[in-house]
């Protein structure tokens, strides 16, 4: 019996070497403000609240969603956003118009400060696609901008960007998304001034 301990031993040292496959962790990406923009020489407005955006049916949660030509909407497996696109574009919409100089003061999501204006968006899509050329990035947003005191739509404009990304993989689009949210910055910031009546 003796003789058989050490076979025992490896055999079980092997057994737990083995042991279950370990998955490496997910990737976590985000959506955020990296642009800089033209400020002018002074806010056009004394404040504004940035509501919290409001995702669309099928685009909420912290999945990456991907589609493939002709294919339904899929989910990346071992990729995910650091929190809701929707959140994330709270922030970023945050920064982004605290940084253009638009408003003397801009307020977060959640925010309970009262400010005069207020920036109503909403997630209507926000995916990766494939095809036969590569890959890109479909962002669509509409932005509402609020009179705080009436609650009258002062104006709105809806945003479909195609931003092409440099690789076919999640990364890829992870920068395709914050290019596309860049470019959606800019040409909001372009209307502003028009729906302030400046």
């Amino acid at each position: 019996m003796l003789r058989l301990l050490p076979l025992f031993l490896i055999l079980f040292l092997t057994a737990c070497s083995i042991g279950p496959d370990r998955q490496p962790p997910a990737s976590v990406h985000l959506l955020e403000w990296q642009g800089e923009l033209d400020v002018p020489s002074e806010p056009l407005a004394t404040g504004l609240l940035v509501l919290s955006p409001r995702a669309y049916p099928g685009h909420g949660g912290r999945d990456m969603r991907y589609r493939e030509a002709g294919s339904e909407l899929r989910y990346f497996a071992r990729n995910r956003w650091a929190a809701e696109p929707a959140e994330l574009l709270g922030a970023a919409l945050t920064e982004a118009l605290a940084d253009s100089g638009v408003f003397a003061d801009v307020a977060a999501p959640g925010s309970p400060l009262h400010k005069p204006y207020r920036l109503q968006t909403d997630l209507i899509r926000l995916e990766q696609h494939f095809d036969d050329n590569g890959s890109h990035v479909r962002l669509s947003l509409r932005y509402r901008l609020l009179d705080a005191r009436t609650g009258q739509s002062l104006g709105h404009v809806r945003q479909d960007i195609r931003q092409s990304a440099d690789s076919a993989n999640p990364a890829g689009g992870v920068a395709a998304a914050n290019q596309a949210f860049e470019e959606s910055v800019r040409a909001l910031v372009v209307k502003l001034p028009e729906w302030l009546g400046e």
